[in-house]
């Protein structure tokens, strides 16, 4: 194995202990964590051309993904790395333009060597070049990914600013525990003269609601911390539901924290419309292949003590991470690009990765 090998291991086998262990949690901070590590593997190691690279980050994903197989945003930053260097190689194969525009090309005759494109030329899909140097490629695709660094950095601020055209004067809002983008949207809203109140799930037994219902009551927002039981109760009084994410999978339903999937049934039976807030970078093109897929399980000491094990010898207590709820029962997607049904994600996902990359 040589040096640039084991730096790459080294530099994988160090990013996965930090997210394993907890030194990185957020979503975010992950996301950012991956892009600057792919970006220093760009950067740093040896490749003949684009292609030769895109096989190295794809074996780094795969190594990452079966490291870290609950952790998809990782995979979803490396489908993104991959698609900018597709699209780098292809702009550095395409030849340049006439420098005369009155110059064109000689047109087609009857009879002439030249065949107009068979059907089946215009059905294949066109395979872009990724024969390109890395002299050529190297600078724009640290270029691409630093701007896309940038666009994971600030995606609060073009969701936070479509707060005015979902919040109304006078409406109830309910929320399920705590997320900076539910934070940010509300606070932008309440800037810009909107006058609302806000019902907390606390969401036990992390009861990370109460620490957004103390920001939003410091911001002047009537706020008010109910328990997850009471949420059925309090739904028929609800104008709208509006809930952070961990993902958005790619039928369209959403990867959230445990217990949502409750909120998310009991807001269909009053008809009360679900909206999502999900940075792009939390698009996954997967799957939902069983009920517990991409899930976690936490430590079940937070609502059962130890003690109860002498009591209870024979009894298993499951802590899940993470709910997945269905795509039927989310009316909205607002992201960094604009609202979106979730009819509409296939649409994102083609814009934002490559098929060939859905698979690491």
């Amino acid at each position: 194995m040589d040096s640039d090998q084991q730096r790459r291991d080294q530099i994988i086998n160090d990013f996965a202990f930090k997210i394993r262990h907890g030194k990185i949690q957020s979503s975010l901070k992950i996301a950012k964590a991956t892009a600057q590590m792919l970006r220093q593997v760009v950067d740093s190691s040896n490749y003949i051309n684009a292609s030769n690279l895109m096989a190295m980050i794809k074996c780094i994903g795969k190594k990452l993904v079966s490291q870290l197989p609950n952790d998809v945003v990782v995979g979803n930053i490396i489908r993104r790395v991959l698609h900018i260097i597709r699209e780098e190689s292809s702009t550095a194969e395409e030849p340049p333009a006439p420098e005369n525009p009155n110059i064109s090309l000689p047109r087609r005759f009857p009879g002439s060597l030249q065949h107009s494109p068979s059907l089946r030329s215009l059905l294949e899909p066109v395979q872009a070049s990724i024969d390109s140097s890395s002299a050529d490629i190297k600078s724009p695709i640290l270029s691409q990914i630093d701007e896309y660094l940038d666009e994971i950095d600030r995606f609060y601020e073009p969701i936070a600013e479509q707060a005015q055209e979902h919040i109304y004067e006078g409406e109830v809002i309910l929320t399920y525990g705590s997320s900076k983008s539910v934070e940010r949207f509300f606070a932008h809203a309440k800037k810009k003269g909107r006058n609302f109140e806000v019902i907390v799930v606390e969401n036990a037994p992390s009861f990370s609601g109460h620490r957004i219902a103390a920001k939003l009551s410091a911001l002047g927002i009537p706020t008010t911390v109910v328990t997850d039981a009471a949420c059925f109760v309090l739904m028929s009084r609800v104008n709208k539901v509006i809930v952070g994410t961990a993902a958005v999978l790619a039928n369209g339903g959403l990867l959230c924290d445990s217990g949502l999937r409750l909120v998310a049934e009991c807001a269909q039976h009053y008809r009360v419309p679900i909206v999502a807030l999900a940075g792009l970078y939390k698009l996954c093109p997967l799957y939902p292949s069983v009920h517990d897929s991409f899930n976690d399980v936490l430590c079940p000491s937070q609502f059962a003590p130890y003690e109860i094990g002498g009591e209870f010898p024979h009894a298993t207590v499951i802590n899940p991470k993470y709910d997945y709820v269905p795509p039927e029962l989310v009316s909205l997607f607002i992201t960094n690009s604009g609202g979106h049904g979730p009819t509409y994600i296939y649409r994102l996902l083609a814009e934002y990765y490559s098929p060939e990359d859905y698979t690491l």
